[in-house]
């Protein structure tokens, strides 16, 4: 509620407890430098904020000041879940973020979400918001980190914090196994101006990672080569992080490794031995794209690289002892002829590589 008063007018009236803002507002501001012969007169008098201009004898000498002030809670005890009796959002933050660093996120949260209920129109609510969302991610509330993200990823499209909550929630989408929103959360990422090559990389992996977990292996496996192809492109133009790229190029191999799992042996001899074939170099294949992964030089994907490449012959190991075997032979036969597949199997992977 604002009010000027004009001559002769009474001028709004303030509750008590807007009585105690106000003082606590101007002791705020007599801590800062007024010139002596400055006439101070309060001209408008709100619940928000307070001006306070120099009057017109000395407005050339002293140029006219505007001083605004956030909110201020100032209670008779102190808060029942904070503990403080005066606060304002920049108290809140502040001591958020020390919980926050602290590692007390339960606590830390409380006072975030202060900022989100009872301060909405503070310059802190992004930053409070993003916060508060990490908070919860920290104690496993994914859902309710989502709903503080989408604050700013739906309201305060302007905000500098707007591209992290935007990864942030489309992880956490991915988390909850909301593969289709994520991806519409990430096709918005990826139509951001001005989106650096680091940015836009990471958005393509992510957005191949929904598609693969939908079961959209064209549209995933475009993504993840496109991603490839920038970091190629640029990484001897600027410092990118290796990270994505090994991560792209492990979910090609991962899909690589399921089309060599996928592929079937069967009878008669002439179909088992281009089944074989046709495995062998399906193996090839996901091994290729498994060491590529080792080369980016990532511990994380290179150890996961190496364990799958493990996998693929213990896989190829396990074919051959299940593989259908004629009708007419009998139990020495059998291994005779399941010693041929991996000698013809070794023989066509030395052939392939």
């Amino acid at each position: 509620m604002h009010g000027t008063g004009a001559a002769g007018e009474e001028p709004p009236l303030l509750t008590s407890g807007e009585h105690l803002a106000l003082l606590g507002g101007c002791s705020a501001i007599l801590r800062n430098p007024v010139p002596e012969d400055a006439h101070l007169e309060t001209t408008v008098l709100g619940r928000d904020d307070l001006r306070f201009w120099g009057d017109r004898q000395n407005l050339q000498q002293h140029p006219a000041t505007e001083i605004f002030l956030d909110p201020l809670h100032i209670g008779l005890k102190p808060d029942k879940e904070l503990g403080l009796v005066d606060f304002d959002a920049a108290t809140l933050f502040n001591e958020g973020v020390r919980l926050q660093q602290a590692g007390q996120p339960d606590r830390a949260f409380l006072f975030f979400e202060r900022i989100i209920t009872e301060f909405d129109t503070s310059r802190y609510l992004s930053a409070a918001a993003f916060n508060a969302g990490g908070s919860l991610e920290d104690l496993e509330r994914v859902s309710e980190a989502i709903e503080r993200y989408r604050i700013i990823t739906r309201k305060l499209s302007e905000s500098k914090d707007w591209l992290n909550a935007a990864f942030r929630e489309s992880m956490c989408l991915a988390h909850l196994e909301k593969h289709a929103a994520a991806a519409e959360l990430l096709g918005r990422i990826l139509d951001r101006k001005n989106l650096s090559a680091s940015d836009r990389i990471d958005a393509l992996v992510l957005l191949g990672e929904a598609f693969k977990a939908e079961g959209e292996l064209n549209k995933a496996e475009s993504k993840f080569r496109k991603a490839l192809r920038l970091y190629r492109a640029r990484e001897r133009e600027e410092f990118l992080d290796p990270a994505p790229a090994a991560r792209a190029e492990y979910r090609l191999s991962e899909m690589a490794e399921k089309r060599f799992v996928d592929a079937p042996l069967r009878l008669p001899e002439e179909q088992m031995r281009l089944d074989l074939e046709a495995k062998a170099t399906r193996l090839l294949a996901a091994q290729a794209g498994y060491l590529r992964t080792i080369r980016y030089g990532n511990p994380e994907w290179a150890s996961a690289a190496g364990y799958q490449i493990g996998t693929l012959y213990l896989h190829l190991h396990q074919a051959m002892q299940q593989a259908a075997v004629p009708d007419d032979l009998d139990a020495q036969e059998i291994e005779v002829y399941k010693d041929m597949l991996k000698k013809r199997t070794a023989r066509q992977r030395s052939l392939d590589s």
